[in-house]
């Protein structure tokens, strides 16, 4: 993560950009300013059937999905820092932020990744793929467009209400969830009073990560191939 010692030109504008788009981000104000992780339990369980409701009390509470509050902090972050790039590169120069090979090496094992993003850059990769389970596509300016609206949590609970894969959805948050819990741990963004929300560590773990990170993007292929069939089946409609 780039820090102030050695910044670019351009990095003033992109922290600045980046902290405006919190200000008008959807999720930012749902879930950060007047929501919890217990109330976004609550928020989801009020979109389930009876069946449903009793199941999730079987999983809600479970380590794995703790944090489940910092999934949506990650798209937060990742439609924060995008769209701040690409306002830095009509600024600036449109050949900054090149996709690059990393490696996160705060899971165990570490993880090869490509990302263009130059703050929270492992998130690139998940965002994305969760962008194609809403979709059905990579479309990443619609996801940076519909991000910004103040009802985008519901309509994204609604999506997955309508799949009957709420089960999915808390899921999938919970455990992108430890992976932007651990890399805001990392970069020491949090205070003691929030790191005590991992109070076993449970999110920290390298190796808890990086099953973390397993099991996200293989629930996220699951979503993304019904999602691919929704878009099919939209476009055979308009058609008609």
């Amino acid at each position: 993560m780039l820090n102030a010692k050695d910044k670019p030109d351009y990095f003033n504008d992109c922290v600045l950009f980046h902290e405006l788009t919190h200000a008008i981000s959807g999720i930012y104000e749902e879930c950060f300013q007047k929501e919890s992780s217990f109330n976004l339990k609550n928020k989801i369980s009020s979109f389930m059937n009876a069946e449903d409701r009793a199941k999730f009390d079987n999983y809600k509470d479970a380590k794995e999905y703790r944090q489940v509050l910092y999934g949506l902090n990650l798209l937060d972050d990742f439609g924060a820092q995008y769209i701040a790039q690409q306002m830095v590169k009509h600024k600036h120069d449109y050949k900054l932020f090149k996709k690059e090979v990393k490696v996160y090496s705060t899971s165990i094992p570490t993880v090869k990744y490509n990302s263009s993003l130059i703050n929270y850059s492992i998130y690139e990769p998940y965002a994305l793929k969760f962008i194609e389970t809403y979709y059905g596509t990579e479309n990443i300016q619609r996801f940076c467009h519909d991000v910004l609206k103040e009802n985008f949590v519901n309509e994204l609970i609604n999506k997955y209400k309508d799949r009957n894969h709420l089960e999915n959805l808390y899921k999938i948050l919970g455990n992108l969830g430890n992976l932007a819990f651990a890399e805001n741990a990392r970069l020491n963004h949090f205070d003691e009073r929030t790191l005590r929300q991992d109070k076993d560590n449970y999110a920290r773990d390298g190796k808890n990560l990086y099953k973390s990170m397993l099991e996200s993007y293989k629930l996220m292929i699951q979503e993304t191939s019904i999602a691919k069939s929704e878009l099919i089946s939209t476009k055979s409609k308009t058609i008609k």
